[in-house]
Parts: C-alpha cells; structure tokens; sequence
C-alpha cells in the first residue's frame, strides 16, 4: 500500500510540474505575477484526483500560502496518512518523503532546468488562485485583448489563450497550445466563491496531452482539484516543516 501511494503521489507530483512547464515554456521570457490583494494568507483543503493514461489515484493537500513568498503543502493518501510536505519558497522548493524516509531540495533554477522553461513562484501561485498571469514583455510585446473577455498571446508558434470570467475577471479556462512539442493544455476554473471579498476557484479542471519524455508516445493525464473550506486574512499562519534527524538528503 505504502508503495503504491508513493508511485501515485510522485506521479501527481510529475504531472502537476509537467502541466506548469507547458504553460512556463510558452513565456520563457516574460515576467509573471499574479493580481494583487489585500490578504496575506491563505489557507485551504484539496481533494486532488489524478487519471492518467493508465492509471487513476485520489490524494488529500492541506495547502497554506503566504502570499508573494511561501507555499506549504501536506500530502495524504486515502487512510489519513501524511505521504509528503513540501515548502516552496520564492528561490527553492524543499520535500520531505516520510515513505522513503528522505528529504530533497532544489532551486528553482534546478527545476527550470529539468523542463527546460522558467519557473517563478508568482505563476504557482497565480494557477493555483485562478489569476490572470499578467505580463511584461520586452521582446515579445504586449498581449492585446482578442474580445470581451478573452486575451490570446502568439509566443515563438505557441498559441496561449485566457477566458476571463464576465462577473470578476479571473480566469475561467486557459488554454495552451504548443504543437512544436505536441502538448496541449487546457485549465478550468469552476465554482468561483466570494471569501472576504475576492473570488476562489472551488474546483479546478486541468487536462494535458503530450509526448512520454522516453517513448515519444502520445499520452495524456486529468487532474481534478477541489477546494474546500478556503480562508483568508492578515493573521499569520504557521507552516511547520521540520526535516527528522534521521532521514538521509
């Protein structure tokens, strides 16, 4: 059982590091962030459910968000037990495998380099909150507005297209299309709740088709996320991650 949770568990992982390198290597160069607010922190429960082309497997995240900053997250499989907790920060990401006893860290250069795009702490966030990236182009130029509520950029043959709700402005679906690498991207925001006065996303809908890095087979993978009991305000939160003596880096 122990080992089947770690397999699904880095598959969530690896499919949720693919999906962001897809939407990343459409705007290598463009810096991101996501719209402001006046909270600080936020703090929230999801059911994650992945299906992939083989297989199909249910997690539990306690995810904590320091706005601009920090992520923390705490993975659990099925029975309750913590599987992962991973803390990302603006430069570097940090895990603690409690299955295999081991602890990784690495700088986001370090998993730039692994998919060969740029990741930033801003987008994490931004996908995750259903923010429009917002761009500042100094070679690519400005994205313009495609209708009422649709903004497309064309990127290097990768065509990026943001669905704004009509009520609030965040996103409803963005979808990228890089067929150069056969990939394709398509994240919907569902359920938009009022929280204090800003709008979440209360289920979240990503599907992605592309190439096996090895195979070079057609493959594809859906990852539902459901939000619940979403909080926000100025008090601080705690995000303990403490690595035990024993565990081997």
């Amino acid at each position: 059982m122990k080992k089947n949770f770690l397999n699904n568990a880095r598959l969530h992982a690896w499919g949720m590091m693919l999906m962001v390198g897809i939407a990343l290597g459409a705007c290598q160069k463009a810096a991101l962030s996501s719209q402001s607010a006046d909270y600080q922190y936020l703090d929230t429960r999801i059911k994650l459910i992945y299906q992939g082309t083989v297989q199909t497997s249910q997690a539990k995240v306690r995810l904590r968000l320091r706005r601009d900053s920090l992520l923390w997250a705490s993975i659990t499989g099925a029975v309750g037990v913590e599987g992962f907790r991973a803390l990302v920060k603006v430069d570097s990401v940090f895990v603690i495998d409690r299955l295999n006893k081991d602890y990784k860290q690495a700088s986001l250069d370090t998993l730039s380099q692994l998919l060969k795009t740029t990741i930033d702490f801003s987008v994490l966030q931004a996908l995750l909150l259903g923010d429009l990236p917002q761009t500042t182009y100094a070679a690519a130029g400005k994205p313009a507005p495609s209708g009422d509520n649709l903004i497309q950029w064309e990127l290097n043959g990768v065509t990026i297209r943001n669905f704004l709700h009509p009520r609030h402005g965040k996103l409803e679906k963005l979808e990228i299309d890089n067929p150069s690498r056969s990939q394709k991207m398509t994240v919907q925001y569902q359920q938009y709740q009022r929280k204090n006065g800003h709008w979440f996303p209360g289920k979240v809908l990503i599907s992605a088709q592309y190439l096996h890095s090895e195979t070079g087979e057609a493959e594809q993978m859906e990852i539902t996320l459901v939000y619940a009991k979403t909080e926000v305000s100025n008090t601080p939160l705690q995000f303990p991650f403490t690595v035990p003596s024993k565990y081997r880096e």
